[in-house]
């Protein structure tokens, strides 16, 4: 797959989980454009709803609805148990609102492994440069 992102993507901590049609998986990394995420594969159809949910138990984060294009989807092996597989989802994040994008920048903040999680910073709109582009 040819590297598509704008964005840095960020591990988070605290296991943060996204929630597509009756799946539920966790997220391997984030952005202010899209995820990775991966969740038991039992016959998934990727593109039975257009919308996710991503909650954060330990630090009550939710935001629902969140309009989503899937990208590209991918069968694994289980690290853990060798008689399952995964599934791992590539998805892009589609007409986020100023206060969803708000809250996801915070989010990603308050919960991410990287450096940027001492700056705190921001972005003020989505379509403008953000300290999240920035190496880490």
């Amino acid at each position: 797959m040819v590297e598509q992102r704008k964005k840095k993507r960020f591990t988070l901590k605290n296991n943060p989980l996204v929630i597509h049609s009756y799946k539920i998986g966790n997220i391997k990394n984030i952005s202010l454009e899209g995820l990775c995420c991966s969740c038991l594969n039992d016959q998934f159809e990727p593109h039975s709803q257009n919308s996710i949910d991503i909650r954060c138990h330990r630090s009550s984060f939710h935001l629902q609805n969140i309009e989503i294009k899937i990208i590209q989807t991918e069968v694994e092996h289980s690290p853990l148990f060798s008689e399952f597989y995964m599934r791992k989802c590539h998805i892009l994040f589609e007409k986020l609102t100023d206060e969803e994008m708000e809250k996801l920048a915070q989010f990603i903040a308050d919960n991410s492994l990287a450096e940027y999680t001492a700056e705190k910073k921001i972005p003020e709109k989505a379509d403008q440069p953000s300290d999240l582009n920035h190496s880490a």
